[in-house]
């Protein structure tokens, strides 16, 4: 009998069960996934998925599934629950991870779009595409 609730992660399948989660969107915000996870493992090391992809699949009544896809920006472990480890995930966009940056720069001479690629570059899940119709001037 397939799932109804599923987690996908680096580790593999059934090294994490999907326990619970609270989802957080809004418009014009960024998304925040707090997933509780359970494992037979207590060991589990968090730099296996720290700023990797993890997608929660929820299957719908009538449809096809629900993807809650976003890099995980915080592994845990917090506790047990019968004969299972207890974990925390957070799952966060990519773009969340601009939030954490400090270092402040000028742009001089650069259109607006070529100073979005220009930050972007520097983070490998970007997942961005420039749909411009005017034109921009530096």
């Amino acid at each position: 009998m397939p799932r109804i609730m599923d987690i996908v992660t680096p580790l593999g399948a059934d090294t994490l069960l999907f326990h619970s989660m609270r989802a957080t969107e809004s418009l014009g915000r960024l998304f925040d996934y707090r997933l509780s996870l359970l494992s037979t493992r207590n060991d589990l090391a968090p730099a296996a998925l720290l700023g990797k992809n993890a997608t929660v699949k929820v299957q719908l009544p009538k449809g096809g599934p629900r993807h809650f896809d976003g890099c995980v920006t915080r592994f845990a472990l917090i506790g047990s629950h019968g004969r299972y480890a207890r974990y925390e995930m957070i799952l966060r966009p990519w773009l969340w991870f601009l939030t954490r940056a400090a270092d402040c720069r000028i742009f001089q001479k650069q259109t607006v779009p070529e100073i979005i690629q220009a930050i972007f570059a520097k983070y490998p899940n970007a997942a961005f595409e420039l749909k411009l119709s005017g034109s921009y001037q530096p």
